[in-house]
């Protein structure tokens, strides 16, 4: 939870999103080596596979993605900017944060 706490707080982000920041916080730890399993991921003792961790991103850190023509309308930006605030648990896609909107969105 201090971890938690402390990425909410360091970015002044919305309390709402401690949820999403709780669940990075257990992602990266089952993803990080840890020296009561020499030296291997929870998820590698776990699957016996090694991981590939080169999809990590920094909670918080700013993003910007497309918006595919049929959500837009010809006025519309073609991109918008947000914030990442975790992993899609469905797929190798991300969850953004939109501040202006104050919505999420899975790209």
């Amino acid at each position: 939870m201090e971890a938690t706490c402390a990425m909410i707080y360091d970015l002044g982000l919305p309390k709402f999103l401690s949820g999403e920041a709780t669940n990075i916080t257990i992602y990266v730890q089952n993803r990080s080596l840890h020296q009561a399993l020499d030296f291997k991921t929870p998820e590698e003792v776990f699957t016996g596979k090694k991981l590939d961790v080169s999809h990590f991103r920094i909670f918080g850190c700013p993003v910007y993605f497309h918006v595919p023509k049929e959500e837009r309308n010809k006025f519309e930006s073609f991109g918008k900017k947000g914030i990442f605030v975790s992993y899609s648990e469905n797929s190798n896609a991300y969850t953004i944060y939109i501040p202006s909107q104050r919505d999420m969105e899975v790209r």
